[in-house]
């Protein structure tokens, strides 16, 4: 298997930049917390834990769209590509113009990743 780094950098990249700046924040007190805990379980490689995190956040503020982009991002490093390209699927019709273009920018990488497993696992 190849490694994820490319992948990673090119759905994450833009993550850096801030881009998602323009949505409204979450309420801080419900949110935050789970949101640092997302954060430092990925800096642990702990993803699976990260992405239960997310999904705690989402239960709690179901309309931040921002929350969704970095759970379906857990998931590609867990290599769950179908369920986080159903959920950049929905981010791509985003009201943020620049989420949107993360999101379909995102699902291209991950199509590639698929198409080049796929040659990987016929070599």
């Amino acid at each position: 298997m190849r490694p994820l780094k490319p992948l990673l950098a090119s759905i994450l990249a833009p993550a850096a930049l801030g881009l998602l700046l323009a949505e409204p924040a979450p309420d801080p007190s419900a949110v935050a917390p789970l949101l640092n805990q997302a954060e430092a379980l990925a800096a642990q490689g702990n993803h699976g834990a990260a992405a239960e995190a997310l999904q705690n956040a989402l239960k709690a503020s179901p309309g931040v769209e921002s929350i969704r982009f970095r759970l379906a991002s857990q998931m590609v490093f867990q290599r769950r590509y179908d369920e986080a390209a159903a959920l950049y699927q929905s981010l791509a019709a985003s009201s943020n113009p620049a989420l949107a273009a993360m999101a379909k920018n995102s699902l291209d990488a991950l199509a590639d990743e698929k198409l080049r497993e796929a040659a990987q696992k016929e070599r």
